[in-house]
C-alpha cells in the first residue's frame, strides 16, 4: 500500500512514531510527506532527519501551509519542538501570515499536487490539521482515500488531559482548523475516509518499560525514546499537565491500515461546526445529542458526511504491534 503522510510533527511525539512505524512496516510503503502548521522549516528538518535515522530511500517532503484557513487561528508551535532530534532548533513559536503571502501559499498548493500527482498514493494518512487538505478540496482537488487522526464524537467519554474531556474543547486537530475540516467533509460523496478520534485514540499509550525498549534499539529507536522523554518532559513542566503520557494517535492511524482489528468500527454522518466541535447525525440527519452533545450550526447547507469511524480500540494490541514493527 503506497502511503502518503501529512503531519504536523514536533510538538506530540506521536508523528514521529508514526513516521517511524510506516517505514518499518512492510506492508506499506512511504511516498511522501507533507507538512503543516506553523515553523515548518522545524517540522521539516525533523522529518528529514528521521528519515536519516531510518536509512528510508529517497521520500518526496513538501511543505504545505503554515496557516491554518480558518479567521483567527494561527500556525503554533511550543518552543520544545526539535529537542532531542536537531542540533539547536529555535522554532518560531507563532505564525500569523502565510510566508510569501497568497502567491506563496498558492505555490504550496501547486506542490501539493504535483507531489500527490507524481507519486501516486493509495491513501493520506492524515495526522495533523486539515490545512493541507482542506486547501485542496477548496480548490476542487479530488483526494485520494483518507485515514484521518482527528475530531472527538462522544463528547461525554472522558479522552485525555487537555480539556478535550466532557465536551469542554474540540480535539486539537480539528480545532485549529475547523473550515479545513469543513471543506474536506464538504467533498461529500467524493469523499472516502477512515477516522480515528480522540476518544479512542487517548486510550493508547506507551509505558516506561516501552520508552526504556525504544532506547536500547537502534539510532532510530533511540531517538524516539528521547523523543519520548521530551514530550512526557514538556507535558509536565511546560503544560503542567497532571499525567503525562506517551499516546499513541498517529501510530494507531496508521497501523490500522494493516491491522484494522485492532479497532472497532462504525458508519457514521458527522457535521463540524466553526470550533471544530463534531456532531453525530442519525439517519434522518438530526443530531444524536447524546453522543455528540451541544455543538453550533454546521456550514450552511450540508447535510452530513459518511464516514468509517473507529469507536473502540484494544490498547495492550496497539503498543505490541508498534513496538514489534519498531523491532524492539
Amino acid at each position: 500500500m503506497r502511503i502518503w503522510i501529512d503531519t504536523d510533527i514536533g510538538t506530540d511525539v506521536d508523528d514521529a512514531l508514526a513516521l517511524a512505524y510506516v517505514l518499518r512496516q512492510p506492508d506499506l510503503e512511504l511516498v511522501g510527506i507533507s507538512t503543516v502548521f506553523g515553523d515548518l522549516s522545524i517540522r521539516d528538518a525533523i522529518v528529514r532527519r528521521l528519515l536519516d535515522l531510518a536509512g528510508a530511500p529517497p521520500v518526496r517532503v513538501v511543505t504545505g501551509l503554515s496557516v491554518p484557513l480558518t479567521d483567527g487561528r494561527h500556525g503554533l508551535l511550543f518552543g520544545h519542538e526539535g529537542r532531542a532530534v536537531l542540533d539547536d532548533p529555535r522554532p518560531t513559536l507563532r505564525i500569523e501570515t502565510e510566508p510569501g503571502g497568497a502567491a506563496g501559499a498558492e505555490a504550496r498548493v501547486e506542490a501539493l499536487v504535483a507531489g500527490l500527482d507524481e507519486a501516486t498514493p493509495d491513501l493520506v494518512v492524515a495526522i495533523g490539521p486539515l490545512t493541507n487538505l482542506g486547501a485542496l478540496a477548496r480548490a476542487g482537488v479530488d483526494l485520494p482515500p483518507l485515514t484521518i487522526m482527528g475530531g472527538k464524537f462522544d463528547h461525554d467519554r472522558p479522552s485525555g488531559p487537555w480539556g478535550e474531556a466532557s465536551g469542554r474543547r474540540p480535539e486539537w486537530n480539528w480545532y485549529c482548523d475547523p473550515v479545513a475540516v469543513q471543506h474536506v467533509l464538504g467533498l461529500g460523496e467524493r469523499l472516502d475516509a477512515t477516522v480515528v478520534p480522540a476518544e479512542v485514540t487517548f486510550r493508547t499509550g506507551l509505558d516506561d518499560p516501552d520508552v526504556h525498549r525504544l532506547a536500547g534499539g537502534d539510532r532510530l529507536n533511540q531517538t524516539l525514546a528521547a523523543l519520548c522523554r521530551e514530550w512526557l518532559r514538556a507535558q509536565d513542566q511546560d503544560f503542567d499537565l497532571p499525567d503525562p503520557r506517551v499516546a499513541l494517535h498517529d501510530p494507531l492511524t496508521a497501523a490500522v491500515l494493516v491491522r484494522p482489528e485492532l479497532c472497532r468500527w462504525s458508519d457514521r454522518t458527522i457535521t463540524v461546526d466553526d470550533r471544530g466541535r463534531a456532531t453525530l447525525l442519525d439517519p434522518n440527519d438530526d443530531p444524536v445529542a447524546s453522543a455528540a452533545g451541544p455543538a453550533g450550526p454546521s456550514p450552511a447547507g450540508h447535510r452530513g458526511t459518511k464516514i468509517r469511524a473507529a469507536v473502540d480500540v484494544d490498547p495492550p494490541a496497539v503498543s505490541a504491534e508498534l513496538l514489534a514493527v519498531l523491532g524492539v
